[in-house]
Protein backbone atom coordinates (compact mmCIF):
# COMPACT_ATOMS: atom_id res chain seq x y z
CA UNK A 1 0.00 0.00 0.00
CA UNK A 2 1.33 3.41 -0.90
CA UNK A 3 1.54 5.89 1.93
CA UNK A 4 -1.10 8.59 1.72
CA UNK A 5 0.29 11.95 0.68
CA UNK A 6 0.15 13.30 4.23
CA UNK A 7 2.13 10.35 5.59
CA UNK A 8 4.96 10.48 3.10
CA UNK A 9 8.22 11.44 4.71
CA UNK A 10 9.68 13.00 1.61
CA UNK A 11 10.92 11.87 -1.75
CA UNK A 12 12.70 8.84 -0.26
CA UNK A 13 11.79 6.18 2.21
CA UNK A 14 13.14 7.00 5.62
CA UNK A 15 16.19 4.86 6.30
CA UNK A 16 17.37 4.22 9.83
CA UNK A 17 20.20 6.72 9.25
CA UNK A 18 17.77 9.39 7.99
CA UNK A 19 15.39 8.66 10.86
CA UNK A 20 18.17 9.14 13.41
CA UNK A 21 19.45 12.27 11.69
CA UNK A 22 15.95 13.75 11.54
CA UNK A 23 15.32 12.94 15.17
CA UNK A 24 18.62 14.50 16.25
CA UNK A 25 17.75 17.66 14.36
CA UNK A 26 14.23 17.71 15.80
CA UNK A 27 15.31 17.30 19.42
CA UNK A 28 16.81 20.77 20.00
CA UNK A 29 13.58 22.41 18.79
CA UNK A 30 11.48 20.08 20.95
CA UNK A 31 13.68 20.59 24.02
CA UNK A 32 13.64 24.37 23.52
CA UNK A 33 9.86 24.39 23.21
CA UNK A 34 9.56 22.45 26.46
CA UNK A 35 11.86 24.89 28.25
CA UNK A 36 10.07 27.94 26.84
CA UNK A 37 6.47 26.81 27.11
CA UNK A 38 6.94 24.57 30.14
CA UNK A 39 4.03 22.35 31.14
CA UNK A 40 1.78 23.66 28.37
CA UNK A 41 3.91 21.96 25.70
CA UNK A 42 4.11 18.76 27.72
CA UNK A 43 0.34 18.87 28.26
CA UNK A 44 -0.19 19.27 24.50
CA UNK A 45 2.14 16.35 23.82
CA UNK A 46 0.36 14.20 26.40
CA UNK A 47 -3.08 15.15 25.05
CA UNK A 48 -2.07 14.14 21.54
CA UNK A 49 -0.46 10.93 22.79
CA UNK A 50 -3.63 10.04 24.71
CA UNK A 51 -5.68 10.44 21.52
CA UNK A 52 -3.29 8.06 19.73
CA UNK A 53 -3.08 5.59 22.64
CA UNK A 54 -6.82 5.28 23.09
CA UNK A 55 -7.22 4.22 19.46
CA UNK A 56 -4.70 1.43 20.03
CA UNK A 57 -6.27 0.33 23.34
CA UNK A 58 -9.79 1.81 23.55
CA UNK A 59 -12.15 1.58 26.50
CA UNK A 60 -14.59 -1.33 26.30
CA UNK A 61 -15.15 -3.88 29.06
CA UNK A 62 -11.66 -2.92 30.16
CA UNK A 63 -10.09 0.51 30.70
CA UNK A 64 -8.48 2.40 27.84
CA UNK A 65 -4.74 2.93 27.60
CA UNK A 66 -5.06 6.42 29.06
CA UNK A 67 -7.41 5.22 31.83
CA UNK A 68 -4.48 3.13 33.08
CA UNK A 69 -1.87 5.78 32.26
CA UNK A 70 -0.10 3.52 29.77
CA UNK A 71 0.72 6.48 27.52
CA UNK A 72 2.99 7.75 30.31
CA UNK A 73 5.42 4.92 29.54
CA UNK A 74 6.04 6.57 26.16
CA UNK A 75 6.41 9.98 27.82
CA UNK A 76 8.85 8.50 30.32
CA UNK A 77 10.94 6.91 27.57
CA UNK A 78 10.91 10.23 25.68
CA UNK A 79 12.10 12.05 28.80
CA UNK A 80 15.05 9.65 29.03
CA UNK A 81 15.86 9.44 25.31
CA UNK A 82 16.11 12.69 23.34
CA UNK A 83 16.07 10.94 19.97
CA UNK A 84 12.92 9.03 20.88
CA UNK A 85 11.38 12.31 22.07
CA UNK A 86 12.05 13.86 18.67
CA UNK A 87 10.47 10.90 16.91
CA UNK A 88 7.37 11.03 19.13
CA UNK A 89 6.98 14.75 18.46
CA UNK A 90 7.48 14.32 14.71
CA UNK A 91 5.00 11.43 14.52
CA UNK A 92 2.33 13.29 16.48
CA UNK A 93 2.91 16.35 14.27
CA UNK A 94 2.43 14.08 11.26
CA UNK A 95 -0.90 12.84 12.67
CA UNK A 96 -2.01 16.46 13.02
CA UNK A 97 -0.92 17.33 9.47
CA UNK A 98 -2.75 14.35 7.96
CA UNK A 99 -5.80 15.13 10.05
CA UNK A 100 -5.77 18.79 8.99
CA UNK A 101 -5.41 17.84 5.31
CA UNK A 102 -8.30 15.40 5.43
CA UNK A 103 -10.62 16.86 8.03
CA UNK A 104 -9.55 20.45 8.59
CA UNK A 105 -8.82 19.95 12.28
CA UNK A 106 -6.18 18.46 14.58
CA UNK A 107 -6.08 14.76 15.36
CA UNK A 108 -7.38 15.22 18.93
CA UNK A 109 -10.52 16.93 17.56
CA UNK A 110 -11.46 13.99 15.33
CA UNK A 111 -14.06 11.38 16.13
CA UNK A 112 -13.13 7.78 16.83
CA UNK A 113 -13.71 6.54 13.28
CA UNK A 114 -11.55 9.21 11.63
CA UNK A 115 -8.77 8.65 14.17
CA UNK A 116 -8.93 4.91 13.60
CA UNK A 117 -8.71 5.33 9.81
CA UNK A 118 -5.57 7.47 10.04
CA UNK A 119 -3.87 5.14 12.52
CA UNK A 120 -4.83 2.08 10.45
CA UNK A 121 -2.88 3.58 7.55
CA UNK A 122 0.00 4.33 9.89
CA UNK A 123 -0.01 0.67 10.95
CA UNK A 124 0.34 -0.43 7.32
CA UNK A 125 3.24 1.93 6.64
CA UNK A 126 6.62 0.26 6.09
CA UNK A 127 8.86 -0.04 9.15
CA UNK A 128 11.50 2.19 7.57
CA UNK A 129 9.18 5.20 7.52
CA UNK A 130 8.40 7.53 10.39
CA UNK A 131 4.72 6.50 10.67
CA UNK A 132 5.51 2.79 10.46
CA UNK A 133 8.36 2.89 12.95
CA UNK A 134 6.48 5.08 15.43
CA UNK A 135 3.33 2.96 15.27
CA UNK A 136 5.22 -0.24 16.03
CA UNK A 137 7.37 1.28 18.79
CA UNK A 138 4.48 3.11 20.47
CA UNK A 139 2.18 0.07 20.27
CA UNK A 140 4.86 -2.11 21.89
CA UNK A 141 5.37 0.39 24.72
CA UNK A 142 1.61 0.67 25.27
CA UNK A 143 1.06 -3.10 25.27
CA UNK A 144 3.92 -3.74 27.72
CA UNK A 145 2.55 -1.22 30.21
CA UNK A 146 -1.16 -1.96 29.71
CA UNK A 147 -1.06 -5.74 30.01
CA UNK A 148 1.25 -5.59 33.03
CA UNK A 149 -1.66 -4.05 34.95
CA UNK A 150 -4.29 -6.34 36.55
CA UNK A 151 -7.07 -3.92 35.57
CA UNK A 152 -6.55 -4.90 31.92
CA UNK A 153 -6.84 -8.64 32.52
CA UNK A 154 -10.65 -8.80 32.78
CA UNK A 155 -10.93 -8.91 29.01
CA UNK A 156 -8.44 -11.79 28.86
CA UNK A 157 -10.17 -14.10 31.33
CA UNK A 158 -7.16 -14.09 33.69
CA UNK A 159 -7.39 -13.65 37.43
CA UNK A 160 -3.68 -13.96 38.14
CA UNK A 161 -0.60 -13.50 36.00
CA UNK A 162 0.69 -16.74 34.48
CA UNK A 163 4.20 -15.99 35.75
CA UNK A 164 6.30 -16.51 37.81
CA UNK A 165 4.39 -19.62 38.96
CA UNK A 166 3.05 -20.48 35.51
CA UNK A 167 -0.40 -21.89 34.89
CA UNK A 168 -0.98 -24.07 37.90
CA UNK A 169 -3.46 -26.33 36.11
CA UNK A 170 -0.81 -27.16 33.51
CA UNK A 171 1.64 -28.88 35.83
CA UNK A 172 1.26 -32.19 34.01
CA UNK A 173 2.70 -32.85 30.57
CA UNK A 174 0.09 -32.66 27.82
CA UNK A 175 -1.41 -35.89 26.51
CA UNK A 176 0.15 -37.40 23.43
CA UNK A 177 -2.54 -36.95 20.79
CA UNK A 178 -0.77 -38.68 17.92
Amino acid sequence: MDLPKGMQTGAHNLTRRRLLAASVLAVPAWATAVRVAGAQTLDMLETRLIAFSDVILPRDDTPSASDLGSHRRILSRAADDERFAGIVEAALDLLDRVSAQRHGKPFVALGDEARHDIIAEMAEAPEDTLPGWFFRAARAELFMDYYARPESWAGLGLEDPPQPAGYLDASEAPEDRT
